[in-house]
C-alpha cells in the first residue's frame, strides 16, 4: 500500500494532485497531520489544527474506480467513513447530501472530489476526506462552534486516531466491487438526513425551497418542487429548511 505521511500540508488534495502530475499510482494514499490550507467544496476553508483530526485523500484511477459514474465517488466515500464510524463507536452518523456527515446534528466530516488530467490526457480522481476525530485544544472557532462537531467530543475517544484511519483506507480501497449501484444508492439512502423534509437549496440561478424526496442511481438528489414538478439535482449546496 502506497502511503504518504505529513506533519504538515497546505492541503492533501493539493499535494495528491501534484503527485498525480509527477506519475502517482493508484491507490496512492496521502496522510496529513495538519492543513494549512484545508479547503472545501466551493473553495471554503477547512479548519485543519493539528492533534485533533484526520485529513486524508486517495488518488483514484478512473479506469478502475467507478469508470461508468464518477459522480458515485462522493457517495461512495460517505458511506465509507460512516461504515468506519458505526463500526468502531457507538456513534449513529448522518449524511447531509452530497457529502457532510453529521453526529447530534453537527457537522464532523467533509469530503472533496476533484478531477485532475495528466500529461497524458488521462484524468484521474482526487478524494479528499476532512474529519474531526477530537475537539481542537483551543476549541473551534468562533464562527464554527455553532455548527461543528467532533467524532469525540466531551469525551475520551474508544479508538486511536490510527485505527480510524486504517479503517477507513482498508475499507475504502476495496472499492466499488464491494457494492453494486443500487445496494451502494440503498445503503447511502438509509443514513440520509434529509429525505421527506423540506430543504433549502442554493444554485447558480438563485436559492429555492424543495421537499428531498430520493436520490437516483448516479447520486442526484430529486426534489419536489412546490408546484409539484419534480427535479434532479447534480450539485449544489443544500441546507434543512
Amino acid at each position: 500500500m502506497n502511503i504518504h505521511f505529513y506533519d504538515s500540508l497546505e492541503s492533501t488534495n493539493n499535494t495528491a494532485k501534484e503527485m498525480v502530475s509527477s506519475g502517482a499510482v493508484h491507490g496512492t494514499v496521502i496522510i496529513a497531520d495538519r492543513q494549512t490550507g484545508g479547503r472545501g467544496r466551493f473553495g471554503r476553508s477547512f479548519f485543519s489544527p493539528s492533534g485533533s483530526g484526520i485529513y486524508l485523500s486517495f488518488i483514484l484511477d478512473t479506469d478502475l474506480f467507478f469508470p461508468h459514474s464518477p459522480a458515485l465517488s462522493t457517495v461512495y466515500t460517505a458511506v465509507c467513513v460512516c461504515e468506519a464510524i458505526e463500526i468502531l463507536t457507538d456513534k449513529e452518523p448522518q449524511i447531509k447530501w452530497v457529502n457532510d456527515i453529521f453526529i447530534d446534528g453537527k457537522k464532523v466530516c467533509g469530503i472533496l472530489v476533484e478531477s485532475i488530467t495528466n500529461s497524458d490526457g488521462k484524468r484521474w480522481l482526487v478524494v479528499g476526506i476532512g474529519l474531526n476525530f477530537s475537539v481542537p485544544a483551543e476549541g473551534f472557532p468562533l464562527e464554527l462552534q455553532n455548527c461543528a462537531g467532533a467524532l469525540f467530543e466531551g469525551e475520551c475517544p474508544v479508538v486511536s486516531k490510527k485505527r480510524f484511519i486504517d479503517e477507513i483506507v482498508g475499507r475504502f480501497l476495496e472499492l466499488n466491487e464491494r457494492y453494486s449501484r443500487e445496494e451502494l444508492i440503498y445503503v447511502y439512502k438509509r443514513r440520509l438526513m434529509i429525505l421527506g423534509k423540506e430543504i433549502s437549496v442554493v444554485s447558480p440561478n438563485g436559492t429555492f425551497f424543495a421537499t428531498a424526496i430520493d436520490v437516483d442511481c448516479n447520486g442526484g438528489l430529486v426534489v419536489r418542487m412546490h408546484d409539484g414538478a419534480m427535479q434532479t439535482l447534480s450539485f449544489g449546496e443544500i441546507s434543512i429548511a
